[in-house]
C-alpha cells in the first residue's frame, strides 16, 4: 500500500466506527469510494472555500471529539519531540510536516500491522478524527511543494494566524472535488495553534485519549513506521519530478525524436501532468519543488540521497545551467534519458530499504518485493520504460 498509494489515499477507504470511510469526500482511490448519505451546505466562510459545499456529517463527527482530539494531538507532538530531540515546541513547516504525517500514519499502522490489527469498521471515533485533523499541516506544505513555493523552507515557526493565511492560499481547504474543509477560521487557527505550537497543556489523559494510546502501543516501531512510509512518498515524488523534467528537456527536441519515440514521449508527459497537474511544467516551479523535495527528506534523516544522486551523474540542481546550455541535440538527449534511468535505478534501490523498514515495523517480513519495472510504471506509468530503452 505505501508504495502503490500514499498512506493517506492508502488508508482513506479504511472504514471508521461510525459506518463511513475515513476520507470522506477525498476517499480515493475513486473506485473504492462508498456513497453514502451526506449532508451538504454552501460555506459561508470567507477566502478560498466561500461557496463550496462542506460536509456537516463529518464536521459533526468530528466536533463530538474535539477536546480529545486536541489532547491527542498535544501528546502525540510532545513524544515526536521527545523522539526527535528537538529544541523548541514550536515546529517550523517542515517540522510540521512530520508531525502532520502522523495523522495518515495512525489509521494505517493500526490497520497494516500483524498484530492486533484494528479491523475495518473498527477505527475509533477519536482516531478518525485525528486523521481529518492531523494531516493539515502534511496537506499545506504538499501543496507549498507542488506550487514550487519555498515558504516551505522558512526555518522560523509562525503564528497560528500567518499559519491559517497559507493554509488558506495554498488551496489546501478545497478538496479536489472543489468542496470545501468543514471548519470555522476560529477552529482552524485553534488547531494549529495547538499541533505546530504546542498552545495547550493537558496535565491529565482523558480516558479515550490513553486508549488511543493504549492501541498505538510501542512508538518506537511506530515511528520506524512513519519515518519510512514518509520517506518512501517522498523518493517515489522526488523520482517523478526528476524524470518529468527531463521529458520536458526531451519535448524540446522531440522534432529529433521518432515517430514511435515521440509517441512514448507523449504518453509519458500525459501521465506526469495527470500526477501533478499543470504546476510543475515551469522550470523554475519543477526545480523548486524538487529542492522542497529534498529538504523534506533531510527533516525525515535521509541525508545521502542528494549527494547518491550527484555522484551517479544525475543533475539535482537547475537543468538548464551552461553545461547543459552547451551540450548538442544528441547529448542533451543521451543526458535527459540517462537521467531517467539512472534515477530511478538508484532511487528503486532507496525505496526496497524503505519498504524493508516498514513491513519489520509491521510485521510483515513475508510481504511482497517490489521491482525495478513496477518502479517505472509507479513514476511514469507504462511507456517510460521503453521510451528510456528506444533512447539509450
Amino acid at each position: 500500500m505505501e508504495f502503490q498509494h500514499d498512506m493517506w489515499n492508502g488508508i482513506s477507504t479504511l472504514y471508521g466506527a461510525q459506518g463511513r470511510q475515513i476520507g470522506e469526500n477525498n476517499t480515493g482511490p475513486v473506485r473504492y469510494k462508498a456513497v453514502v448519505d451526506t449532508e451538504h451546505h454552501p460555506c459561508r466562510f470567507e477566502g478560498s472555500r466561500e461557496g463550496l459545499l462542506i460536509n456537516l456529517t463529518a464536521l459533526r463527527h468530528v466536533m463530538a471529539e474535539w477536546k480529545n482530539a486536541q489532547q491527542l494531538t498535544t501528546v502525540l507532538r510532545d513524544d515526536l519531540i521527545r523522539y526527535r530531540k528537538l529544541p523548541s515546541k514550536r515546529f517550523n513547516l517542515r517540522q510540521g510536516y512530520v508531525f502532520s504525517k502522523i495523522g495518515a500514519a495512525l489509521p494505517a499502522y493500526l490497520a497494516r500491522r500483524k498484530s492486533l490489527p484494528v479491523a475495518d469498521g473498527g477505527l475509533s471515533p477519536l482516531d478518525t478524527a485525528f486523521f481529518t485533523l492531523g494531516v493539515g499541516p502534511f496537506m499545506v506544505v504538499r501543496e507549498l511543494m507542488e506550487a514550487g513555493d519555498l515558504t516551505a523552507l522558512e526555518t522560523a515557526p509562525m503564528s497560528a494566524e500567518r499559519l491559517y493565511e497559507l493554509t488558506d492560499g495554498s488551496g489546501a481547504l478545497v478538496s479536489a472535488e472543489n468542496k470545501g474543509c468543514a471548519g470555522s477560521k476560529k477552529r482552524i487557527v485553534g488547531f494549529l495553534d495547538i499541533a505546530m505550537n504546542g498552545s495547550k497543556e493537558f496535565p491529565e489523559l482523558s480516558t479515550e485519549v490513553q486508549l488511543s494510546m493504549d492501541r498505538l502501543g510501542d512508538t518506537e516501531i511506530f515511528y520506524s513506521y512513519l519515518f519510512a512510509a514518509s520517506r518512501l512518498e517522498l523518493l517515489v515524488k522526488l523520482n517523478q519530478y526528476l524524470c518529468g523534467r527531463s521529458l520536458f528537456l526531451l519535448a524540446a527536441q522531440a522534432q529529433q525524436l521518432s515517430h514511435k519515440e515521440r509517441a512514448l514521449l507523449a504518453d509519458s508527459q500525459s501521465q506526469f501532468r495527470q500526477e501533478f497537474g499543470s504546476k510543475p511544467e515551469d522550470s523554475s516551479v519543477l526545480n523548486n519543488t524538487i529542492k522542497i523535495v529534498f529538504a523534506l527528506l533531510e527533516e525525515l534523516n535521509c541525508t545521502s540521497i542528494s549527494q547518491d544522486l550527484k555522484n551517479a551523474g544525475i543533475p539535482v540542481g537547475e537543468p538548464a545551467d551552461s553545461s547543459v546550455r552547451e551540450q548538442s541535440v544528441d547529448g542533451t538527449i543521451e543526458t535527459a534519458a540517462n537521467t531517467i534511468r539512472h534515477s530511478t535505478e538508484l532511487i528503486f534501490r532507496y525505496c526496497q530499504k524503505e519498504l524493508d523498514i516498514i513491513n519489520t515495523s509491521l510485521g510483515r517480513l513475508d510481504s511482497e518485493k517490489i521491482t525495478l519495472e513496477q518502479m517505472y510504471y509507479k513514476v511514469n506509468g507504462p511507456s517510460i520504460k521503453a521510451l528510456t530503452d528506444a533512447l539509450t
